[in-house]
């Protein structure tokens, strides 16, 4: 959020968040087994994210403001990046 200064965008910051720290985060998922535990704390520290950036109350579920800056479920995306490693594979 330093990066960004005091007068931010919000939507600016869901970019950088889904640009750079999603990678970050999701790096070697696809050819890797996931616990649930695992995807739990993953998908924590990407709520907690969204939560810093739109400075949501923290007992507020994000699945309606997640769609509206039309991100996907973190579930999803690592379904999809496994399903895209092993095309590439096969």
């Amino acid at each position: 959020m330093s990066v960004l200064g005091n007068g931010y965008y919000e939507m600016t910051a869901v970019h950088l968040l889904k640009t750079y720290c999603l990678p970050t985060l999701m790096y070697a998922s696809e050819n890797s087994v996931l616990v649930e535990s695992d995807l739990r704390k993953i998908n924590v520290i990407r709520n907690n994210c969204f939560r810093h950036i739109f400075s949501c109350c923290w007992r507020e579920s994000l699945r309606p403001l997640q769609m509206f800056c039309h991100t996907l479920p973190l579930s999803y995306l690592i379904d999809q990046s496994k399903l895209l490693f092993w095309n590439k594979c096969m």
